[in-house]
């Protein structure tokens, strides 16, 4: 077994789980080769490592390992092993009890694969999951600091449509058992976690500000206005959106972090303009909420406010209609399951939840690789919010340019 660092060597239960899966593939004589998975920054709240099974006589098996933070502060600062549980029900019950539906009511262009989890475990401090490397199949993920196109973005905003739309479906046919899957009302994880942190009200604030001044004091002076009459609410409106006792009955699953770095793209040829295939990854802090969170994240995290400002209205049009067809083809109807009424109550109340995380997540997410602190390490809660999340980066112009777009079209739209 060959690795590059002694990070990437597996524990015994990995090893274990590894030997087992290849075992049943009726494998021998191979070599194992362990590469790092993902660069610093792809992935914040555990540790990918591509496994690579070589043999004589079949061809490599490639396989990502997810594995979890398992010593140190930063493991106090988050659920890690809840989140990991989440995830594997995600991959393992919850959506492909929602590729069943799709199979029986032979939707042909709906929600599309997943990678394939081979094996997994949620023991306390030993969590992992053992799946297949889509990389292998073609897909590829893009540069975190650039914007996708109109052609990306109404993939997402397509595959977004039909996991709401079948999870809307299984609501209504299974509620039994949608009820029993979402009886774990919990918050956003990250959400609450922080904010039990008694410093993080001063760092969101300081966030906040610096958002601001993003903003031009005087051709933008009246957004500048309305942004910062919104500053003494915003705290309050963040955890309002993640509180169980104030969603409706219009709520389904989410996948709750859904930007470029969960978004791995196929092509139709070499040039990679027009993807053809999307597959979502990182499902750790999914839970129940409005389908709007899911497009709100995106919109603000991945595109170009230029493009939200021109296509906005014809994006939103675009995602109900597949919605619809997605429920109707179910032989449901969308009146009945998310009217076009109650779509548009959601626009204006969740909305905002992208602008929040924008504000709270967008320099992290357009840091360089060599910007972005080591969490891994031994990182206490005040540390982690003023490294992480309050950080400087040389790319804080980009920063600038996309926040305050987001905060312009929050404010036109009336979403802020």
């Amino acid at each position: 077994m060959n690795s590059e660092n002694s990070e990437l060597i597996l524990t015994k239960n990995e090893k274990l789980s590894l030997d087992e899966l290849l075992h049943e593939k009726g494998l021998s004589n191979y070599d194992v080769i362990i590469e790092a998975g993902s660069q610093k920054g792809d992935n914040f709240m555990g540790k990918i490592a591509r496994i690579i099974i070589k043999t004589t006589t079949t061809p490599e098996l490639k396989l990502i390992l997810k594995c979890s933070i398992r010593n140190g502060e930063f493991r106090t600062i988050f659920p890690h092993n809840r989140m990991f549980q989440r995830e594997i029900f995600m991959y393992t019950k919850y959506l492909p009890e929602l590729y069943k539906i799709q199979c029986t009511n032979q939707l042909q262009n709906g929600l599309m694969p997943v990678p394939h989890v081979h094996k997994y475990s949620w023991k306390d401090c030993n969590e992992f999951i053992l799946m297949d490397d889509m990389k292998h199949h073609g897909y590829e993920m893009l540069d975190r600091r650039k914007y996708l196109n109109m052609d990306h973005c109404k993939l997402v905003l397509h595959q977004l449509a039909h996991f709401h739309g079948l999870g809307f479906v299984m609501k209504h046919t299974q509620p039994q058992l949608f009820e029993k899957w979402s009886s774990d009302k919990q918050t956003n994880m990250i959400a609450s976690n922080l904010l039990r942190n008694t410093s993080y009200e001063q760092k969101l604030m300081e966030m906040f500000t610096r958002a601001s001044l993003a903003l031009d004091p005087f051709t933008d002076e009246d957004i500048l206005r309305k942004f910062l009459a919104y500053k003494n609410s915003m705290l309050k409106n963040l955890m309002d959106l993640e509180d169980p006792e104030q969603k409706d009955n219009y709520c389904v699953f989410v996948h709750n972090d859904c930007w470029i770095n969960n978004l791995l793209f196929q092509y139709e040829n070499s040039s990679k303009i027009i993807p053809k295939k999307l597959c979502l990854i990182d499902w750790q802090i999914s839970n129940i909420n409005s389908p709007i969170k899911d497009v709100s994240y995106f919109l603000y995290q991945s595109t170009d406010p230029n493009l939200l400002t021109e296509n906005f209205s014809k994006l939103m049009d675009y995602y109900y209609e597949q919605l619809t067809e997605c429920i109707e083809k179910c032989h449901l109807s969308i009146e009945t399951v998310y009217p076009y009424d109650i779509f548009e109550k959601h626009l204006k109340r969740y909305m905002r939840h992208g602008v929040h995380y924008m504000i709270i997540t967008g320099a992290l997410h357009l840091s360089n690789e060599d910007e972005i602190p080591n969490h891994t390490m031994n990182m206490d809660k005040d540390r982690f919010t003023e490294d992480t999340l309050n950080i400087r980066s040389k790319n804080d112009q980009l920063y600038n340019l996309r926040i305050r777009g987001v905060i312009k079209h929050a404010i036109l739209n009336n979403f802020l």
